[in-house]
Parts: structure tokens; sequence; C-alpha cells
């Protein structure tokens, strides 16, 4: 588990999905289970169950009586609190739910809401509290016990994702109303929140302390499992990506060289436990084979099985060319905007000022380009005559969508 940045989680009010920031998480299908630990609230002494109301001043009419502030507050005070009520069977029957947890209360408050039906008056009793982060009790989001989202992730962004947030248990008689969501919109959750990642990797560079003496050799081969893309691409048409399946190790063994950088086709990740148990029924997702071979009956290569290790490479490179790119609640900015373009890869040169006014302009350029990838060009210009800000001038494409004046082959490994 890793632990994510400060106030990783944001909540929108009127849901009860929230959105997660995980640095390059890896969870980039919608089955990958996220498991969420040590989420902090904005507010305290929210009020979670209570016990059943009574009614005091009369009897009031059969009927639903929503958002009902709370008058009186005894012991210790608290605010914010509104309470859903229901009268049946000509005011013999009350039940009452909770429609905002407010902040401040404590176990045993005796809660009051006065003349809410004519002079009619109803007494409330507080069972627990506990911390909200935008009114969705945090042990829902995963406070104390680690949480499992038994339904996967969706609107994946590369590093970011959003999950359901359940809340089953908090919702019912004399709990939260049915059908209960954030009240408000807010990001927080503290700086001990802990996520579960998968290892998504381009590149492995093994760590493994050998010696090989003359007439020895070792042959070092990997088994990698299948992620998409952060866009969600897991078949891309290139051959080498053919009956790929997401969490499914691959079959065949590809050679890598020892304690150096060793690149594939297509990526890869080390699955958390929670998605090898789930996704992978228990199977591992990361295998890695050495064959020791010695052409002399007297020699041995070596191998020190007590500091063996890989270090996997993961190149942070998205294609976001529009709106529909990008996950829900994210704002799309242009490439051609002046700053905040959504790529995670954007190089930008120093400006330039030239001695002498030019009326055109040429990139010549030396770049390493593989199968299925593209570079994009862009240009930003202050003509002589433009007193903008440079810092407020956008961005152009050359020749209109960024591709060079005549197209090029890819390059091949």
């Amino acid at each position: 588990y890793s632990t994510l940045g400060l106030n990783p989680i944001e909540t929108t009010s009127g849901s009860k999905i929230i959105r997660v920031a995980n640095y390059l998480h890896g969870l980039y299908d919608t089955s990958s289970r996220p498991e969420i630990l040590g989420v902090e609230g904005d507010k305290l002494g929210a009020i979670l169950t209570i016990a059943s109301p009574t009614l005091g001043g009369g009897t009031p009419a059969d009927g639903s009586y929503l958002n009902e502030a709370i008058t009186g507050v005894a012991p210790t005070g608290g605010s914010g609190a509104t309470i859903d009520i229901v009268i049946t069977n000509s005011g013999a029957d009350v039940a009452a739910t909770i429609s905002n947890p407010g902040q401040g209360y404590t176990a045993a408050d005796t809660l009051t809401i006065t003349d809410f039906n004519g002079n009619v008056d109803l007494t409330i009793t507080v069972a627990t509290v506990g911390e909200t982060l935008g009114g969705i009790p945090v042990d829902a989001i995963g406070g104390a016990t680690r949480i499992e989202y038994t339904g996967g992730v969706a609107n994946i962004g590369i590093d970011t994702f959003r999950c359901d947030v359940s809340l089953t248990n908090y919702i019912g008689a004399n709990k939260l109303k049915t059908g209960y969501t954030a009240n408000a919109s807010t990001t927080g959750g503290g700086s001990s929140v802990t996520c579960n990642r998968d290892y998504y990797f381009d590149a492995l560079h093994t760590l493994i302390p050998a010696i090989t003496q003359k007439n020895t050799q070792i042959l070092t081969s990997v088994q990698t499992t299948s992620m998409k893309t952060p866009e969600g691409v897991l078949n891309t048409g290139d051959v080498s990506w053919i009956g790929d399946l997401v969490y499914t190790r691959r079959s065949t063994n590809q050679f890598v060289t020892l304690n150096d950088n060793s690149f594939f086709a297509r990526p890869s990740v080390v699955a958390s436990p929670i998605n090898e148990t789930r996704s992978m029924n228990s199977s591992k997702s990361f295998q890695l084979t050495m064959q020791m071979l010695s052409f002399n009956t007297n020699l041995s290569p070596i191998i020190d099985v007590e500091t063996i290790g890989c270090l996997g490479i993961a190149n942070r490179i998205n294609n976001i060319d529009s709106s529909s790119d990008v996950p829900t609640g994210t704002t799309y900015v242009a490439s051609t905007e002046p700053d905040g373009d959504n790529n995670a890869m954007v190089y930008v040169t120093r400006k330039v000022s030239l001695k002498t006014p030019a009326t055109s302009l040429k990139v010549l350029s030396d770049n390493f380009r593989p199968a299925n990838t593209e570079l994009k060009v862009l240009y930003k210009i202050l003509r002589n005559d433009d007193s903008t800000p440079f810092d407020d001038v956008g961005f152009e494409y050359f020749n209109t969508t960024g591709g060079p004046d005549t197209a090029i082959e890819t390059d091949s490994k």
C-alpha cells in the first residue's frame, strides 16, 4: 500500500462517488479494486445513528416532514443536523432518519425539534457519532478499517480514479435517510490515506547480484501480466499485443538482460494482492526465471538470493486530444492553451529572443518514436506589434496537427 498525497479524496455534493488521487496507480481497468484506509473527516461529531424518537405536545397529522432542523441540543451542543420524520397510523407511529448529520454532537445528546407540526415536539437521543467528509461517513470511505471497493473503478486517469462508496450499513431506520449522498463538494482526507497500487511498468531493471565465471552463463526471463494504458487501451493493433487480457499473466517468457534496462512493447503490472486474489485466482502476476548454465564441471555461476529485486520503470505518457479523453470532473485544457495541458508528458523549450526579426519558423528534431506512438510539435511566437505578455500567448500546431512536413516511419528497438 502507498501513502497518498495530502487530501487525496474528493466528494461531490449530491453523489456518493468519490474521486481518488493516486499517483500512477496502475488501476487502469474498471475491474481493478482499490482498498482505502486512513481517511480523516472534515467534520467531527456527526450523527450517524439515533434512538427511536418520542413525540410530545400533541398528535401530529400523518405525513412526511423533511429536513426538520434541530432546535435544541443537550448537554454538549452541535449544529447543522436535520431529521426526516414520517408519521403514520393517525400519529401512532413515528419514524425518523438523518438527512444531514451535522457536526459537534456526542453520543447520548438529546435533540429536540419543536413545533414541527403545530404544537408537536419531537425528542431524539443520539446513539452514535463519527467523522464525515463532505457528509459521507469516513468509515464508509476507508477510515479506521480498510475498505475494499468491490465495484471497481471508473473515470480512470493516469493519476486518478473514481469509485462508488457503499452506504448500505449506514442507511435505514434511525440511520441516514434512503438515497443519502454527500451534502458538500470538498477535497480532504488528511495526510495518512493509504491505497493499493498495481505497479505499472514499461521497462524493467533487475537488481540481482550475480557472478558468472568463464564458461558459465545465466539466462533471465520474465512472465508479466497485461494491463491497459491509462486511456483504457489494451490492443492497439500491434501483433505483439494480440491475445493480451487484463489481469492475465502472459504464457510466453521474455528474455531480459540481467541488471540492465529491458524494454517491452506493451505495458504490464505487478498487481496488488487484492487484485491478484480477486482477478487472477490468487496466482502471481510476475514471475522471473533464472537458468544457471555451466560448461565446466568445476564452476558454477552465483546469485545472491538474499537481495533479489526488480525496478519497474513506467513512462508517464498519456494521450489527451479532446474533452472525451479526460475523466469526469477533470477540466479539459487544450494543448494550444498557454498553460495547463492535460497530457502528462510535455516538453517546452526556453523562450528564444531573436536578434534579427524572422518571417518563418522551421524545427529540426531527432527523436525516437516507437510504433503506436506519436509526437506533436507546437510553437508560439510574439509578433513585433503584439503587446501580449509572452506567458499568455497560446500555442499553435505545426501543419495544423503537429505532425512533420512529410510522413516519417516509426522506429524499432
